[in-house]
């Protein structure tokens, strides 16, 4: 789980807006051979109010071009194509094979909103606190002496692992903020472009094949409710990291949809997720969101929950279903749902009236509110009784 602590949105943490592509940032695959890496490493995004450092947890493809010294890498950064444009940045690869160098002040993004590119730049980032210890801020400060980032590449294993950077993710502040790698900058008033990355090593990957995903795991306690309508709900998921015939597969090629009472597909909106989603999503993909905050590799939260009084997302279950997409093609698990009411049928008639008894968490059943203390469901809610 990723660590997030507040920080003021300011000029020093602004995020992509109004995607607009120059011609010299290009976006379309370029010609050549494709090899996809599994990344490792530690990294630091910035989204709105939060600074999130967290282990890297995606896939990187590099092109290599056909004269034999041009390489393309696409997704520079940890998590950058939802946000970033999904840029491919060029490298140049030496005789022997060993080294890729790719240069500074590259653009990966541009915005017409701000006339401004984001560029790629070594550099560290800083944090400012305030009296109490909370962090106000988070700035970069590039390195203008690096003009370029080295990728060394094991001959015997294809194994690459770029220039060295440091950094603390421990979960306590500051450490947790202070680090130096490749990172990246806003061209109109050098503002940090969300993303800095360290200690990188890519991977190879083997060829998935396409494969039935294992169903899902909802625990006895998935999923919370705050109580109140200006709080929070989430549930608690365990993705499959193997096929229905209990072969492994590829995590990162996993997405997921939640169900509402009536097998409807639930709709996270960009209004709600604002730091996370740029557009209505039904199908969240496991690997984009690994490491975040409102979505990530256990648990999704929402904003408006079941309390008494409200119209709830869910009132009777939630469900979630897992996609395996291999070359274009996907294949679906079972919908796991999870009652909300312990004894709720697992096939919901649409329009019928949620059940307002209580219950405990074995299911046993109470007339009226019980006096003995603990955690019941009312009404689709976790209550606790103290």
């Amino acid at each position: 789980m990723a660590v997030a602590i507040a920080a003021t949105a300011s000029a020093q943490v602004r995020m992509a807006k109004s995607f607009a592509t120059p011609k010299d940032i290009v976006t379309e695959q370029p010609a050549g051979q494709l090899v996809k890496y599994q990344r490792s490493g530690e990294g630091l995004y910035v989204s709105g109010e939060y600074c999130i450092p967290g282990e890297q947890n995606a896939i990187t493809s590099i092109v290599y071009a056909e004269d034999g010294t041009t390489v393309y890498i696409n997704n520079i950064f940890n998590d950058n194509a939802t946000l970033m444009g999904d840029a491919w940045v060029t490298g140049n690869l030496n005789e022997d094979k060993t080294q890729i160098t790719v240069p500074m002040g590259q653009a990966i993004y541009h915005s017409a909103s701000y006339n401004a590119d984001v560029v790629l730049a070594w550099g560290s980032t800083s944090v400012t606190y305030d009296a109490s210890g909370n962090a106000t801020g988070i700035a970069f400060t590039p390195d203008a002496s690096v003009t370029e980032v080295v990728y060394n590449v094991d001959p015997a294993t294809g194994v690459i692992t770029m220039t060295p950077g440091e950094g603390n993710i421990s979960a306590e502040a500051p450490a947790c903020f202070n680090a130096t790698g490749l990172g990246c900058y806003w061209t109109d008033d050098a503002s940090f472009g969300s993303f800095l990355d360290w200690n990188l090593t890519l991977t190879p990957k083997s060829d998935a094949v396409p494969a039935v995903p294992a169903d899902p795991t909802l625990y006895a306690d998935s999923w919370f409710d705050s109580g109140d309508e200006d709080g929070y709900s989430c549930l608690d998921f365990l993705l499959p990291k193997t096929d229905v015939d209990g072969n492994d597969i590829d995590p990162t090629l996993l997405s997921f949809s939640i169900f509402t009472d009536d097998d409807q597909i639930f709709t996270f909106t960009a209004e709600t997720y604002p730091n996370d989603l740029t557009q209505d999503m039904t199908e969240i993909p496991y690997s984009v969101y690994h490491g975040g905050y409102d979505f990530d590799d256990a648990r999704i939260y929402f904003y408006r929950t079941n309390a008494e009084g409200f119209t709830p997302f869910f009132g009777q279950r939630i469900g979630i279903q897992v996609y395996y997409t291999v070359e274009g093609e996907k294949n679906a698990s079972n919908i796991v749902y999870w009652n909300l009411i312990p004894d709720a049928i697992e096939t919901v008639d649409a329009g019928k009236p949620v059940d307002n008894a209580w219950y405990n968490l074995a299911g046993v059943k109470f007339i009226g509110k019980p006096s003995v203390p603990g955690i019941y469901i009312n009404n689709g809610r976790k209550v606790v009784i103290k």
